[in-house]
């Protein structure tokens, strides 16, 4: 995630920086950066103190917390056709600029798994005309990545395989884990049902098993240990850290603050998962 937030925020503040902020020029550049690991991007620079209605996120405000349920987070393409924004922020007589940076991916790459669709909140972005160090401060970062059940499948192969998984389904009660667990000589047929959570940290996403089934010989409470052992983690925010090692420094140099992704909310849906997170 650090790469694109780099990619994204570099990429406007020098364009911002050199006076130019309109949707067209920000999108065509940062596709232009990030042209090998994403299908489409939408970048827009909004004034600080707009709300943002894509992304579905804790407030500490109730009526916050209102709005933000009835938007109903990520929405179709047609109603993203639909979304008019606002004039961006004018700069001050020293030509600072403040403001929210707003990006949209269509296919966006984090590995393992490809994500039909990801948004993406910089709030408190400034910027000064300068071309050397035009980024100064950012504020929160709020994400939200949204995948398919078959992209799911995708993106594990080798691990579901290991878990000898065959079929995943995805429905708003959890998901289901379909196939046969290789122990020793034994070839068990099971199904599992179980949820996604996140650890305390919120930098692991792993799978847990609620329910066991098995259409042989075994033992339910060893097939889930095994099961579990060989697919989790589902997603591992640490490992990507170390690999964005280099991408992370420079953020932080660039704006005072550490960034450490972490999720804070996982919904499901039919066939279909959201993860929103911070950092």
């Amino acid at each position: 995630m650090a790469q694109y937030i780099l990619s994204v925020l570099m990429t406007v503040a020098l364009l911002i920086a050199g006076g130019s902020a309109d949707t067209g020029t920000l999108s065509q550049a940062v596709q232009q950066k990030l042209a090998d690991r994403v299908g489409k991007v939408e970048v827009y620079f909004l004034p600080p103190d707009y709300q943002v209605p894509l992304i579905r996120e804790e407030t500490t405000s109730s009526d916050q917390k209102a709005d933000s349920s009835a938007e109903g987070g990520l929405e179709s393409e047609g109603e993203k056709s639909s979304f008019v924004p606002p004039p961006p922020p004018k700069p001050s007589e020293d030509g600072t600029v403040e403001g929210t940076i707003l990006a949209r991916f269509t296919d966006l790459y984090i590995k393992p798994i490809l994500f039909e669709r990801a948004e993406l909140v910089m709030q408190k972005v400034r910027v000064v005309p300068d071309e050397e160090r035009p980024l100064r401060s950012m504020g929160r970062v709020v994400w939200q990545l949204e995948v398919s059940q078959e992209r799911i499948e995708q993106g594990f192969k080798e691990r579901v395989k290991k878990a000898g998984v065959s079929k995943v389904e995805i429905t708003p009660e959890g998901l289901s884990l379909s196939g046969r667990l290789k122990l020793g000589f034994l070839s068990i047929p099971y199904r599992l049902k179980g949820k996604l959570v996140s650890s305390e940290e919120g930098r692991l996403v792993i799978f847990d098993a609620t329910e066991v089934r098995l259409l042989g010989m075994g033992t339910p409470e060893v097939v889930e240990q095994k099961v579990e052992e060989r697919l989790n983690p589902i997603i591992d925010f640490d490992e990507r850290l170390k690999e964005e090692e280099q991408d992370l420094r420079v953020l932080e140099e660039g704006t005072g603050r550490k960034l450490r992704p972490r999720v804070r909310k996982i919904e499901l849906g039919d066939g279909e998962i959201s993860f929103t997170g911070e950092g």
